[in-house]
């Protein structure tokens, strides 16, 4: 018997799978988009709310609507993160500089629906102006409906401003030729809730221009009492410094003030109800202002917009002195015009034995609106006779050469025929 030696057995080869060709690079390629469209997009989020691009981007905007009066901003910095800054806005009249707003931003607005103006500054702004002619030519539209719902309803739960702070501000109106010159001035704490909840913060000033001072009420049906003096080296048509006093306070949700100015003969209050209420009593207002103004004016009238019908205004009558006439305030008709923006806001009558003079105050048409009285007389006369007769108690051509010119520097005062 042989015996045979075997040989171990080799084990067998397991075969292979074959491999999925293409997952893997799929795989691969997911993910790398993945990382290439995170990553744009952490770009551009980076780009939109942490660089000034978006910033310049308005601006380039502006600067095209406004191309015809040259307007240019430069200097642009800042985030819709943030806040934003610029050197200069210039434009054909007037330029601002040195501006600086930062606020809580744009997300806190809207995820928050609060507005946090940590800062708001302005360097200096110079605004020159017409204030006569720069007036909007508007078309006459007809009106539109309300919409329904409460298209008014405040759309932020809070807007607090921590600081507004202006350096210096110069208003030129180049058809009267008033400058007004307002020095640095300072408001911070103003706070307002959604729900009728408002702050009004303190606003301050100290200067030979202006003073503004902040204080407590006087009454407890207000929360502040702001105290402004407005003194002659403003404006050199300023006589002596104007003070006004006014208490702000809420009431139901609505604002209320109470105004005095003048020495306290004018007074002027706002209830809850829309109501604003104008008494003056023995005012001199050309004691304070270089010019024909009415002399112991006593007025007691009423403006408002009662149960949302259309602003209505009510004078109960009164007087005052223009020179060296009376003049009675006529109480407003109990049927007055319909067409209120037509309507004599103010009409005083003085008569003599042989012609009467007529002082109206009227809102025209927009396209002649102008805050100047309406001065005519009964018969006819003209505008150098009118005001000689008023301010002298004789005809122009009995005035001497320098009570002539002093007539004539009175006429750009009034207006002496409607507009048409």
């Amino acid at each position: 018997m042989h015996d045979t030696l075997q040989s171990p057995q080799e084990p067998m080869e397991r075969p292979v799978p074959a491999k999925k060709t293409g997952c893997g690079c799929l795989l691969n390629a997911l993910i790398g988009l993945s990382v290439v469209v995170a990553t744009l997009a952490l770009a551009a989020w980076l780009l939109l709310m942490h660089s000034s691009l978006p910033l310049r981007g308005v601006a380039s905007m502006i600067e095209g609507v406004g191309s015809q009066s040259h307007l240019k901003v430069t200097g642009i910095s800042g985030s819709l993160a943030s806040g934003l800054q610029f050197n200069k806005m210039k434009w054909d009249d007037g330029e601002i500089s040195d501006v600086r707003l930062r606020y809580s931003g744009i997300m806190d607005v809207i995820r928050r629906k609060q507005l946090i103006l940590c800062e708001v500054y302005v360097g200096s702004a110079l605004i020159d102006t017409n204030f006569q002619n720069d007036k909007p030519q508007a078309a006459e539209s007809p009106k539109k409906s309300t919409p329904e719902g409460k298209p008014t309803d405040w759309p932020l739960r809070l807007l607090q401003i921590d600081r507004v702070s202006l350096n210096h501000l110069v208003i030129k109106d180049r058809a009267s030729g008033v400058t007004l010159n307002i020095p640095k001035f300072d408001w911070t704490g103003f706070k307002a809730e959604k729900g009728s909840k408002v702050e009004f913060g303190n606003l301050d000033a100290d200067s030979d221009y202006l003073t503004v001072k902040t204080t407590g009420p006087r009454s407890s049906r207000y929360q502040r009492r702001f105290e402004v003096g407005i003194m002659p080296k403003m404006h050199e048509g300023i006589l002596k410094p104007i003070h006004i006093a006014t208490e702000l306070g809420l009431e139901n949700g609505k604002l209320i003030f109470d105004l005095s100015a003048l020495d306290e003969t004018v007074r002027m209050t706002v209830g809850a109800d829309g109501i604003g209420r104008l008494h003056a009593e023995g005012a001199n207002l050309a004691d304070f202002i270089a010019g024909p103004l009415p002399q112991n004016l006593m007025i007691d009238a009423e403006a408002g917009t009662p149960d949302a019908s259309e602003p209505s205004i009510k004078v109960n009558g009164g007087s005052f002195q223009l020179g060296m006439k009376s003049f009675e305030i006529q109480p407003t008709p109990a049927e007055g015009p319909q067409d209120q923006a037509k309507a004599s806001v103010l009409l005083a009558v003085s008569r003599d034995t042989d012609r009467q003079f007529r002082y109206e105050v009227s809102v025209s048409d927009a396209e002649h609106e102008s805050f100047k009285p309406l001065l005519t007389s009964t018969p006819p006369m003209s505008p150098e006779d009118i005001l000689a007769t008023l301010f002298h108690g004789t005809a122009f051509s009995s005035l001497s050469l320098t009570d002539q010119a002093g007539v004539r520097r009175r006429i750009p005062w009034f207006s002496f025929s409607r507009p048409k």
